[in-house]
């Protein structure tokens, strides 16, 4: 495991092939069911939390905290996978 600094101090990155998600961002996925195992990438995994945030009705927290995780793989995915 690797470790990135971000907002919340120091995250442990899970590496699954070409999927980097902290720690926390794991246990939210886990949390409602979004399963990033399957995912082959970062893409599929976004679109994968766009279409159950649009499948769902949620609470206004639910619906930012899984917002917030999508954000931050989104913001990884650039810096980490996108020529410059």
């Amino acid at each position: 495991m690797n470790e990135v600094n971000n907002k919340d101090n120091i995250n442990k990155l899970i590496s699954n092939c070409n999927l980097l998600i902290t720690e926390r961002e794991a246990f939210i996925l886990n949390k409602y069911g979004i399963n990033y195992n399957n995912c082959p990438n970062m893409k599929s995994l976004l679109f994968l939390i766009e279409s159950y945030l649009n499948t769902y009705e949620l609470s206004d927290k639910e619906y930012d905290e899984i917002d917030v995780v999508a954000r931050d793989i989104s913001d990884r995915n650039y810096y980490q996978f996108t020529n410059k």
